[in-house]
């Protein structure tokens, strides 16, 4: 059965690092179940200057948390707040980002960086509607006055299909749910992935160490385009 779901329109406002960033805008599109198309990107060099990340933190999981000296060469000054394992809201084998937050905004962030969704889409096999609520709580709970850049989740072959497909739609979802705020964007992880080969190890899913590099360098590169940092 196809049903009516809205979700966000596109508008890039950069291609950098080799992903496009996106500002959001409402509108609809019918859902048949299957996988939702994902932007497509050209391969570009990133600048690999140091940023200064200071009012900058990031909150993630295993993908962040490999990256943890890449984070701290190229984006000195930021917060990096990751473990393996988490998830938004309901816990599963760690913390979650819920948990996290109250600290982090102790620091009075500029921008927050949210690398989160594998877990809950991908391990967990989060429903659609399971997986929107944790967004809306999770934005909900770092507040509509806080910027926003979401790290979209990328998962691959030879990952098991459905995980696949779950993380595209998390995607989908993360997206709509920024689309109301005043001052977000999302960075398409797939899109690094899917035209640089030797990002991911052989789960699919986790970084090598090009991946960790360039998982950087998207951030660093997103933040650029959305303002967040000097160009």
């Amino acid at each position: 059965m196809r049903r009516a779901i809205r979700v966000v329109e596109l508008a890039a406002v950069g291609l950098l690092a080799g992903v496009v960033v996106w500002r959001l805008a409402g509108c609809s599109f019918e859902d048949d179940g299957g996988t939702s198309a994902r932007s497509a990107t050209d391969q570009a060099q990133p600048d690999p200057s140091p940023a200064d990340g200071t009012g900058i933190v990031i909150l993630g999981d295993s993908l962040s948390a490999q990256t943890n000296e890449e984070f701290a060469q190229l984006l000195p000054g930021s917060t990096l707040d990751a473990v393996p394992g988490r998830t938004l809201v309901e816990p599963m084998i760690a913390d979650t980002g819920m948990d996290r937050i109250a600290p982090l905004k102790a620091l009075t962030p500029r921008w927050w960086v949210v690398a989160l969704g594998t877990n809950d889409a991908a391990y967990a096999e989060q429903s659609a509607d399971v997986m929107a609520a944790d967004v809306e709580t999770l934005l909900e709970a770092i507040g509509e006055d806080q910027c926003v850049l979401w790290v979209l989740p990328s998962v691959g072959a030879p990952a098991d299909q459905r995980w696949i497909d779950n993380v595209a739609r998390f995607g989908d979802i993360a997206r709509f749910a920024l689309g109301a705020r005043p001052c977000s964007a999302v960075v398409e992880w797939s899109g690094v992935v899917e035209v640089e080969p030797g990002i991911l190890v052989d789960d699919g899913i986790h970084l090598t160490d090009l991946g960790q590099r360039r998982l950087a360098e998207v951030v660093i590169e997103g933040l650029r385009a959305a303002g967040a940092l000097p160009t």
